[in-house]
């Protein structure tokens, strides 16, 4: 790395000028009102979330996991199983314990796929949820939907990393029954804490705006079990500030993503993810396969002393390998456990610069050009199956 050059980072929060502006001006607003919950600024988040994301109805809360939570208790699931993707955050699982469900894990990597859910139903089951991983929507993501549909079951999107990702011109958070996102730091677009339900039900999007209140009813009267989920003015206000001007962010984040799938797809140094014509992933991760996980260490360490910082595994550990998750453990998951120990992530942000794509580029193909040919082992969510490029 050159002297001049700084550190590229996994990732970073840069809001733009006019976005902090926003946020300031309209923070002190709610500061003078003292109304700084339930209020006009949390309407409207919801109301231009609906709108960028294709969304009927949406419900603002306090995070990704109580979205997932609550979601699942308006459409009453306590009482059955629902599917969950072993390969996924803590807080996918959290959720449906939480909701009162019994989870039962299916296998899988980057994608969710038929033959797996297919294989985790039973008698019990009522819902099925898909995550979308590193915000990438999985090819079957409508034959999922077909057979959910066919055997009465929902269809529960975990769209956490997925802010306006697409497939065939339909967003993430549309394509099921319901969806939940989370507004933590590190996604797509940040309320620093906070999530977001939508679906098409205005009945299920009113059980949640009683949940995250408590239960409470239009009279103030406790009807439900719910919990104090509701999102702050100044988190609402950091999301709208971001919601402005979003279709840059869409348009830089998917700039970087076909910058680095026509690096890598040409130099084959690393094997892409399937996707489809018409499918878009959201940019949270750029997620690339390598060998194995003797590989990956030796590919973190090179590129580190370039000054490149790996973004962190989606999911290095799945839930099954979790002390906590132990028991909902009964089955071997091949596919999670092979995606965990080769997958990376590149650096992605939307203020990265087509120079320091660039360089994350150069170290990579440097760092394949001093590996061994071999010929990968193939995956099922990745289509190159190519070898390092044969050197003369």
């Amino acid at each position: 790395m050159g002297s001049s050059e700084s550190k590229i980072v996994s990732f970073k929060v840069e809001l733009t000028a006019s976005e902090k502006s926003y946020i300031r001006r309209e923070i002190e607003t709610v500061l003078e009102s003292g109304w700084l919950t339930k209020g006009k600024y949390t309407k409207e988040f919801e109301r231009e979330f609906a709108a960028k994301s294709g969304a009927k109805y949406c419900s603002a809360l306090s995070s990704g996991t109580v979205a997932l939570d609550a979601v699942l208790r308006a459409f009453g699931l306590d009482a059955y199983e629902v599917l969950v993707p072993v390969n996924s955050n803590f807080g996918t699982l959290a959720g449906v314990i939480e909701s009162g469900a019994l989870p039962v894990l299916y296998d899988g990597g980057l994608y969710a796929h038929v033959e797996e859910i297919e294989r985790a139903l039973t008698t019990r089951t009522g819902g099925v949820v898909v995550v979308h991983i590193g915000g990438y929507i999985s090819p079957e993501i409508f034959a999922i939907r077909v057979l959910c549909r066919n055997r009465g079951l929902l269809l529960i999107e975990d769209a956490s990393h997925a802010h306006f990702a697409e497939a065939r011109g339909v967003m993430a958070g549309n394509i099921g029954d319901a969806a939940a996102f989370s507004l933590f730091v590190t996604k797509v677009l940040t309320c620093g804490e906070g999530g977001m339900i939508t679906t098409s039900r205005k009945d299920v999007r009113d059980i949640v705006n009683s949940l995250r209140d408590q239960g409470k009813n239009a009279a103030g009267m406790h009807i439900r079990a719910g919990n104090s989920w509701r999102m702050s003015e100044m988190n609402a206000i950091t999301g709208t500030a971001q919601l402005q001007d979003v279709d840059s962010t869409i348009a830089s984040l998917r700039g970087i993503e076909s910058m680095y799938r026509a690096a890598v797809a040409s130099s084959g140094s690393a094997m892409l993810p399937v996707q489809p014509e018409g499918w878009f992933a959201s940019g949270h991760k750029f997620v690339a396969l390598v060998k194995g996980r003797e590989m990956r260490k030796r590919l973190t360490t090179f590129m580190a002393r370039d000054g490149i910082q790996l973004g962190r595994g989606v999911y290095e550990k799945p839930l099954h390998a979790h002390p906590v998750f132990r028991k909902y453990a009964n089955l071997p998951f091949p596919l999670a456990s092979e995606f965990a120990a080769r997958h990376i992530c590149l650096p992605i942000f939307r203020t990265m610069t087509a120079r320091e794509v660039e360089r994350v580029i150069a170290s990579l193909n440097a760092f394949a050009l001093g590996e061994n040919p071999s010929r990968w082992k193939t995956s099922p969510d990745f289509g190159q199956v190519s070898a390092f490029p044969e050197r003369g």
